[in-house]
């Protein structure tokens, strides 16, 4: 192993897999191992930390300040990568590549970027892709989106109708309650009641409890709405995972649906597209039929994804307003006046930004909170944040998060105690969420699950089979994709005894309608207790009542997307327990990812 490499793994700054990739390359490179390796290692610690590329320079002053390892000046050792032969330039195929931004990439993010921006582009480029006659459009939003002074909020989503209907791309972002799903039902409504031929419309998001939240939305939303039986039947009924659409592979990260054999779809929606992985957007994108409509909806003030990448925020990164060629068309299709942006860009003409909400009206607190997070406004989310968290003395705020646990989910213990139906059990559960920043640590979801055990276990029944680890009322959530059960990462379930099966603990999941006595316990790997879950796992979901809990310590995770997300998740209450110093720090510390798909598809500018 080169030597640098070896010291970075010994003072545990790298992983084993960074060390390990670094020194295959660097056997590759010859002379110039020790200066690939290192930049290896750069490209891989910055991508396990969510970013798409890392720029040279600043890999540069990682490398010789904060890892202490000798490199030539930044001139020289961009000359040496290129001399290399292992790092190539974009458009060439090689293991890293740097492009003419000074950005360093692994080959393969590399092309998934590229590749997602030509995507994307093209689809945006689409100037007119009518459903129907301008006239027969028009009428339709008249009758889905009237004009009402009292409503301005169904003004926006008569935007976003509009764009939607006259565009084979259209990107719809907003706040929780700014009418994003009754918006989405509405347009595909429209758009199958407009189109010549029945349409093969889907639904997705990128995790399970997102998905059946989808499909409840669909549901209550087309209860609500006046929608013709002969148009009804065209819509989803179901919402599925990204992944369940593309079809997995076993043992493979390709799908099987792909450009070579694309989805049999005329429209897709997507719900929680911020939550995407660019691996993943790419590859969802790659398997549209040419023809076929996308319709993004999500936050792009939440959480990137997990793993590396922000597409949605790379997406409303660009200019504001739309081109004026576009507005006049709108004027004349949707009888709307949109603001007008200096800028040519067709791109930006599929994008829609939702802003009023009906669920915070600001007024509130968590409204209030939310705003002020998201402005910076310091002052405010002081003033707002007095309310929410409790003394910081550590001894009383302990007390006071027992008390809230055991306050928050006494429904849910009746609910199991009393045998009640499975949709009342996971109804109870969902009054209440812990979130935590961290998984370890004492403000740690595996410790705050543990303290959370220890207060129900002994309220709730015991069962055939019950054990420490598995007893009825147990929340528990999968950790990774089981092909083989059809369960994903994300996933929820709770153990309760069967009734059919002699009163044996089985694992009920939310939303399966295809194992109605459950799962046995045996049969379910990877997967952790639910009561406390990160930030990130809680995105697609939402909650009556949330529980903040902050780390003790300074953490680079603690940012504003974090903060907002976590607020929003809130129906009702939050709580906050915690330095409330720390929560400060964090809201107006912004989350920064190195990615250069702004840049693809805006321009140097974005």
């Amino acid at each position: 192993m080169m030597a640098g490499v070896d010291r970075l793994l010994a003072s545990n700054k790298i992983g084993p897999f960074a060390a390990e990739l670094g020194d295959r390359l660097a056997r590759m490179a010859g002379a110039y191992g020790e200066w690939v390796a290192l930049a290896a290692v750069a490209v891989s610690e910055a991508t396990s930390a969510g970013n798409v590329c890392v720029d040279l320079g600043a890999a540069h002053a990682r490398i010789t300040g904060e890892w202490q390892q000798p490199l030539p000046a930044v001139d020289a050792w961009r000359a040496a990568l290129r001399e290399s032969g292992i790092v190539v330039r974009s458009g060439e195929y090689g293991p890293l590549v740097l492009d003419e931004a000074d950005q360093l990439y692994f080959y393969r993010y590399w092309h998934y970027e590229r590749s997602l921006a030509d995507a994307w582009l093209e689809r945006g480029m689409d100037d007119v892709a009518p459903v129907a006659t301008p006239e027969r459009v028009l009428d339709a939003l008249n009758r889905w989106f009237p004009f009402d002074a009292t409503a301005p909020m169904q003004d926006e989503q008569r935007i976003a109708a509009a764009i939607a209907l006259t565009k084979r791309f259209c990107v719809i972002t907003g706040g929780p309650g700014t009418g994003k799903t009754t918006a989405a039902v509405c347009i595909l409504a429209m758009l199958a009641e407009l189109s010549a031929a029945p349409m093969r419309i889907a639904m997705a998001a990128p995790t399970g409890k997102a998905a059946l939240r989808l499909e409840a939305a669909m549901h209550d939303a087309r209860a609500r709405l006046n929608i013709a039986d002969s148009v009804a039947q065209l819509l989803p009924t179901a919402g599925q995972t990204i992944h369940r659409l593309l079809g997995p592979i076993r043992n493979s990260v390709r799908f099987r649906h792909d450009h070579k054999s694309p989805l049999p779809v005329d429209c897709l929606l997507v719900d929680e597209a911020s939550m995407v992985d660019l691996p993943l957007m790419t590859k969802l994108v790659r398997a549209l039929p040419p023809h076929a409509r996308l319709i993004l909806l999500g936050d792009h003030h939440q959480l990137a994804s997990v793993e590396a990448g922000a597409v949605m925020a790379s997406l409303m990164a660009g200019p504001r307003g739309y081109r004026r060629g576009f507005a006049e068309q709108m004027q004349q299709t949707a009888a709307m006046t949109l603001p007008v942006g200096d800028h040519d860009s067709a791109l930006a003409d599929a994008r829609v930004a939702l802003v009023r909400s009906h669920r915070f009206d600001n007024t509130g607190v968590v409204g209030a909170l939310s705003q002020a997070i998201l402005a910076g406004d310091e002052g405010g989310i002081r003033q707002h944040l007095a309310l929410l968290a409790p003394s910081p003395s550590r001894g009383h705020t302990a007390t006071q998060l027992d008390a809230a646990i055991l306050h928050g989910f006494a429904d849910y213990v009746e609910a199991v105690r009393a045998a009640r139906p499975l949709a009342m059990v996971f109804a109870a559960f969902h009054r209440l969420r812990i979130l935590c920043v961290h998984r370890k640590g004492m403000a740690g979801v595996e410790e705050l699950n543990r303290r959370v055990e220890a207060l129900l276990r002994p309220l709730l029944p015991n069962a055939i089979g019950s054990s420490r680890e598995w007893y009825p009322g147990r929340a528990i959530m999968m950790r990774r994709n089981d092909y083989g059960l059809d369960l994903f990462n994300g996933d929820l379930g709770i153990v309760l005894p069967d009734p059919a099966g002699g009163g044996a603990l089985r694992v009920f999941f939310e939303g399966d309608t295809t194992r109605a006595n459950g799962l046995a316990p045996s049969r379910v790997a990877e997967c952790e207790s639910a009561f406390a879950i990160t930030v990130h796992q809680s995105q697609g979901s939402e909650f009556v009542h949330v529980l903040i809990v902050l780390p003790g310590d300074r953490s680079p995770l603690l940012t504003r997307e974090l903060l907002y997300t976590a607020v929003t998740r809130a129906r009702n209450t939050v709580r906050v327990v915690g330095d409330a110093e720390a929560f400060v720090r964090g809201a107006l510390s912004p989350q920064q990812r190195t990615s250069g798909l702004a840049a693809k598809l805006w321009g140097r500018a974005a």
